[in-house]
């Protein structure tokens, strides 16, 4: 090379690097001669256009790969969506939202903060947390102290700001004070789901990459769309399995879950108890009273069943005045104290109906398997031990 540049008796030689990169590194190696200064000149101009070129390269790469983001995150958004259109309870739609939430975005701990509405006020019904890819805990929101962040939020977002809430630095917010923010949350969002002016949930996260906030607005709209349907669908269900006036479960779909119940407790030889409830004198009621008056009662009635039993059991209306009651893992013994609780609360409770007030009573019957019989039959016809109690007089709990 040496002697191929010296035969050439060149002036200057000028090497100007025209591609950098991590991988590789070119270089245009220019010759001239002539005057050194337009030399100098020409390969200055030259190296110039050339920095022009790698900086547009570099853009166009930054360019590149932020249309590559874009593209990642529609994916995403196309995937989250269409198997959530494909879930129609709520339960598949959260497992998939929350599944998918921590591979597309970056955070240590998320809630989703559901709401109802109860006499024109917005309460929390409860509280779903997303730890890792899976439902880590599903509480019932109770009324002690605890959580003040999520009751601040919804005071926040549902009494006054209704859009999406995004704390960079909370050591330096104002906002993060007042939320009750703990100490170990470096960064926070909010963001409220509400369809057709309704707000249905908030979803939160901790430490969440500023990046990944707009991210969690879209995904957030996508989820509220999904309870929306999850909502209707279970409206639709509830048409099928619910009696309209009362709220509890039609008679066909009570026995169902009887069998249901009655199949487990043998399986697992564990205790179950029925309920035949009636409310004593409720002709007379409704030809005083009127049958307005008595859907009241029945529903005032339906609600004090439902107040005093679990969760896990279950009320029917088993007929015209006639409610069932099923309760699940209950011995004879504590069967009859929620009866005679039962009984008194009904006992005590003042019914309220246009311009009358009054009072009435119900009469109880109960059978407990295994002890009274062994087939579902058998234990509502043993529980119909309440027209004993309607022989002796009434307002009792019996039991054959």
């Amino acid at each position: 090379m040496r002697m191929y540049l010296n035969s050439l008796r060149l002036g200057l030689l000028y090497a100007i690097p025209l591609l950098a990169t991590v991988l590789a590194l070119r270089y245009l190696v220019v010759f001239l001669q002539g005057k050194r200064q337009a030399v100098i000149a020409a390969c200055e101009s030259l190296k110039k256009r050339n920095i022009r070129v790698l900086l547009e390269n570099k853009k166009l790469q930054e360019e590149n790969k932020n249309l590559g983001r874009k593209v990642s995150q529609i994916q995403d958004l196309y995937e989250i969506t269409r198997e959530m259109g494909a879930a129609l309870e709520f339960e598949s739609t959260f497992q998939i939202f929350n599944k998918k939430l921590k591979e597309m975005l970056s955070f240590e701990r998320a809630e989703l903060i559901l709401l109802e509405e109860k006499e024109g006020k917005v309460e929390i019904k409860r509280i779903l947390e997303v730890v890792g890819k899976e439902i880590a805990s599903r509480r019932e929101m109770p009324g002690q102290e605890g959580f003040s962040l999520q009751k601040n939020l919804v005071d926040l977002l549902v009494s006054g700001q209704r859009g999406a809430i995004f704390i960079a630095d909370t050591s330096q917010s104002l906002q993060a004070r007042r939320l009750s923010l703990s100490q170990t949350v470096k960064s926070f969002a909010a963001v409220p789901l509400i369809m057709e002016k309704k707000m249905l949930a908030i979803m939160t996260m901790e430490n969440i990459k500023e990046d990944d906030f707009d991210r969690l607005s879209v995904v957030a709209a996508q989820l509220a769309l999904a309870m929306k349907k999850s909502r209707l669908y279970q409206e639709v269900q509830e048409l099928s399995i619910v009696d309209g006036l009362t709220g509890t479960f039609l008679r066909r779909h009570f026995l169902e879950r009887f069998e249901e119940e009655l199949q487990r407790s043998r399986h697992h030889q564990l205790p179950l108890s029925f309920l035949m409830v009636d409310i004593d004198n409720f002709k007379k009621c409704n030809d005083k009273y009127g049958h307005l008056v008595g859907d009241v009662v029945l529903k005032n009635i339906a609600h004090l069943l439902g107040e005093g039993v679990r969760e896990i059991d279950l009320v029917g209306r088993y007929g015209g005045e006639e409610f069932s009651l099923l309760l699940a893992e209950t011995d004879k013994e504590s069967a009859l104290q929620i009866a005679e609780r039962l009984r008194l609360s009904i006992e005590e409770h003042q019914f309220k109906a246009y311009d009358e007030v009054g009072k009435v009573t119900i009469s109880i019957g109960l059978a407990t398997f295994p002890e009274d019989a062994q087939e579902g039959e058998d234990l509502i016809d043993k529980a119909c031990a309440l027209y004993k109690a309607k022989q002796s007089g009434r307002n009792k709990v019996c039991t054959l």
